[in-house]
């Protein structure tokens, strides 16, 4: 898998649904990328990211080395953004204007169902080391961060 999020010219928005450029944000400074997909119409969704958000405050209040995208499952554009200006943490967001980079997010994150947090190893082939992200931080708590270190530490690339 190629990483997305290493193309040139990806504009990425923050929690205030405002488009941001690369020396704004410290992505590339993350080991470890969660790619969060999830829709304001789902309750659940909508229950899971209070968690997520939790979760990424404590990681993000010791360690830079952890980012998370956003990817909008949302029917719209409005929901999206109604969505990250109520309720989201601090982390990035494809914006919902953006279809083609949503599209290959979910693809290469093999994503039918939501909400749904997938853990990548951050460089440029994107290695996934986790499909089950939400259930591992829900089962280890901040634990789960140090999982994905190891794995990360582990993964190489296919051959």
């Amino acid at each position: 898998m190629t990483a997305w999020w290493f193309q040139n010219g990806l504009v990425l928005y923050n929690n205030r649904y405002e488009p941001i450029v690369e020396a704004q944000h410290d992505l590339f400074l993350a080991d470890i990328i969660g790619i969060y997909f999830g829709s304001y119409s789902s309750r659940a969704t909508r229950l899971q990211t209070k968690f997520v958000k939790k979760f990424y405050t404590e990681i993000r209040a010791k360690t830079r080395k952890f980012q998370i995208i956003f990817c909008s499952m949302d029917d719209n554009e409005k929901d999206c953004s109604d969505f990250v200006l109520a309720e989201h943490g601090d982390w990035l967001v494809i914006p919902w204007s953006d279809q083609a980079t949503r599209r290959i997010a979910r693809n290469q994150c093999n994503v039918t169902t939501h909400p749904s947090l997938v853990i990548l190893k951050n460089e440029a082939d994107g290695i996934v080391i986790s499909l089950e992200g939400k259930e591992e931080f829900q089962e280890l708590g901040k634990d789960a961060y140090e999982r994905w270190q190891e794995l990360a530490r582990a993964a190489v690339k296919d051959s």
